[in-house]
């Protein structure tokens, strides 16, 4: 359900499983709607791994809707039909993300009888709803949304993003009260046929639409083993889902990998213009180069995550710092193997990062009011491998040491043979 990270994160594994198995890929076009470079990688990726006889098949979903019902209807009919080919080439194991979208509970509904295997490849965008940790640990135990510190609210840089972020569309004024009546007529329709309809037709109905799990977007329910990549996961995993065999998988192939020597090379991940986001990371250059730890710095931009564009006082700066940079495509996947260290908010890209190069230096920012919640800041700064502070003092000591894997001795080290 989300191809762009699935992809960074398997780029190694997918190329020894086929090996063993018949590896086919189910897609949905996450961000391809706004980002047609993505939706071009994406496929360019899968046709390349056909060519290499690396995956077998490949079927991609049509987005659908809840107030367009002529799309949702043409997208649950592509559904139906690549279920239909799914079972006409057998499958034995599933494995599957946190269960965000109908179509992927109706898909282990149906396919019940097989062996299923859920993966989490980072914290459930349900965080980005809490201001603090503490706010969703207790949601989590008690099963219902709290928000003792306030609930958190995601913003774009304009309100035209904003909608395309968050896939919600604002009513005009005019007629505001019977469109507004004509759009939840729509969204009843489109939700009768995706939680009834569809689900009795495939005999995979489940009356649960509603679970506090969905609405953090952290359902793993019906799914009895989860893999993750990084303690923190695991952790978190063992915390929410205490009766689950949950499993910590190592995911990077030693023998596969390659060994690059990186010089002083930074890559910056921006989400996007917030101006002391930026500031912060100019302060961060800037430390860099006064101990001389920073030959050139990589500039990218979120994939799917729409912004405005950076503009020309944010390459003025950078000319100021007299440091050499250099934009990257934001539908291409980083190889943190050749970089020497990460600068960027929280993100995903700490875990993706330490995950393929154990080595890689990160420094983060946790400016960003407008796209990082209190809970997200707080259960990242829970890595130890990141340094917060771009004092020069600090980043010395912090740079100046060998990092380490984080040990394992304090939770199961389990492993599951994928």
């Amino acid at each position: 359900s989300n191809p762009s990270q699935f992809k960074s994160f398997f780029r190694e594994k997918i190329n020894i499983l086929h090996i063993d198995c018949d590896v086919s890929f189910l897609i949905y076009p996450y961000g391809f709607s706004f980002n047609k470079d993505l939706e071009k990688e994406i496929k360019n990726w899968t046709k390349k791994l056909k060519k290499k006889t690396i995956i077998k098949k490949v079927w991609f979903l049509e987005p659908y809707s809840y107030t367009n019902i002529k799309k949702n209807i043409n997208s649950n009919l592509k559904f139906l039909k690549i279920i239909k080919e799914i079972d006409k080439h057998g499958i034995d194991i599933l494995l599957v993300p946190s269960l965000k979208h109908y179509w992927e509970k109706i898909i282990v509904n149906y396919y019940n009888n097989k062996k299923i295997v859920g993966y989490l490849l980072s914290p459930p965008s349900g965080l980005d709803l809490f201001n603090s940790l503490k706010d969703f640990n207790n949601s989590v135990r008690k099963k219902k949304l709290i928000f003792e510190m306030g609930k958190f609210s995601v913003k774009s840089d304009t309100k035209y993003l904003h909608e395309i972020n968050t896939d919600f569309k604002m009513l005009k004024k005019e007629f505001f009260i019977i469109r507004y009546i004509f759009e939840k007529i729509k969204i009843r329709i489109n939700i009768l046929i995706n939680f009834f309809f569809l689900p009795v037709y495939l005999r995979s109905y489940d009356n649960k639409t509603n679970n506090f799990y969905d609405k953090i977007n952290f359902n793993f329910f019906k799914i009895d083993k989860i893999i993750c990549f990084h303690p923190l996961l695991f952790k978190l995993l063992k915390k929410s889902f205490p009766n689950k065999k949950i499993y910590l998988n190592k995911l990077k192939t030693e023998k596969y990998s390659k060994i690059l020597k990186v010089k002083k090379k930074w890559i910056f991940l921006c989400n996007d213009n917030y101006f002391k986001s930026l500031n912060a990371f100019y302060q961060v250059l800037l430390n860099l180069k006064k101990i001389n730890k920073i030959d050139k710095i990589y500039i990218k931009r979120h994939p799917t995550w729409q912004s405005k564009k950076l503009d020309k006082n944010f390459f003025i700066k950078l000319n100021e710092i007299k440091v050499k940079y250099k934009i990257l495509n934001k539908t291409k996947n980083i190889i943190y193997e050749k970089y020497f260290g990460i600068i960027s908010e929280p993100s995903t890209a700490y875990i993706e990062g330490l995950l393929h190069n154990k080595n890689i230096k990160i420094i983060g920012i946790s400016k960003n009011i407008q796209t990082t919640s209190g809970a997200i800041f707080e259960l990242y700064k829970k890595i130890k491998e990141i340094c917060w502070d771009p004092d020069i003092k600090v980043l010395k000591r912090h740079l100046s040491n060998k990092i380490l894997q984080k040990s394992f001795s304090d939770i199961t080290r389990k492993y599951i043979d994928l």
